[in-house]
């Protein structure tokens, strides 16, 4: 079998059990059992679970950075007030976001749980180094801006956790309070307007 179908088939069992079972339950076997696949060829195409766990990861956060990227030129209209630009763009990544539960799922507990601390957040930031040099220039100066990008993935994933448990309903009000809360913390911190004043 190809090296590429092999890789994308066992990403997406992986995003499937991490999402159903959970990410200690995750398996080398149970992944391969779910795709079909013999568990020998996992070790063909990673180095291990924890490196097939990071390469799934990386490819989610590939589609997000994607995403952003193709919504970043409606902070540029003109003759739309700073505030109506972000709510649109934010709504547009967010329909994205939730969009896929399963992806979202995996995502969240990846994202929370060890395998993250000891071995994403170096390539993570080096792979978001477009989409921060993007926006930094709409930021006051001495804002840390990788830790606000961070501090608005929080703040939505946090909420996609309420959503996958049923704690909240996805729908129009959610998103606009999301919108309300992330808009807060970044809002004075923006200087959008100075950068492609209206």
């Amino acid at each position: 079998m190809e090296q590429k179908y092999l890789r994308q088939k066992l990403i997406e069992s992986a995003i499937h059990i991490v999402a159903v079972d959970g990410i200690h339950k995750a398996t080398t076997k149970a992944i391969a059992t779910h795709s079909g696949i013999n568990e020998a060829y996992i070790y063909r195409v990673f180095e291990d679970k924890e490196d097939l766990f990071f390469a799934t990861f990386t490819a989610i956060d590939k589609d997000l950075i994607a995403c952003i990227l193709k919504y970043m030129p409606i902070m540029d209209i003109k003759g739309i007030d700073l505030d109506e630009r972000c709510r649109i763009f934010f709504r547009s990544c967010w329909e994205n976001v939730v969009a896929d539960r399963e992806k979202c799922s995996f995502f969240i507990k990846y994202y929370y749980s060890h395998y993250y601390n000891s071995y994403s957040p170096i390539e993570r930031r080096k792979a978001y180094r477009e989409v921060i040099d993007w926006i930094t220039p709409a930021f006051k100066k001495g804002t840390d801006v990788w830790r606000m990008f961070n501090r608005i993935l929080d703040i939505v994933y946090s909420t996609v956790v309420k959503i996958l448990r049923d704690e909240i309903p996805d729908n129009e009000e959610t998103a606009e309070e999301v919108f309300a809360v992330v808009f807060s913390a970044i809002g004075p911190r923006l200087s959008w307007h100075d950068k492609n004043p209206n």
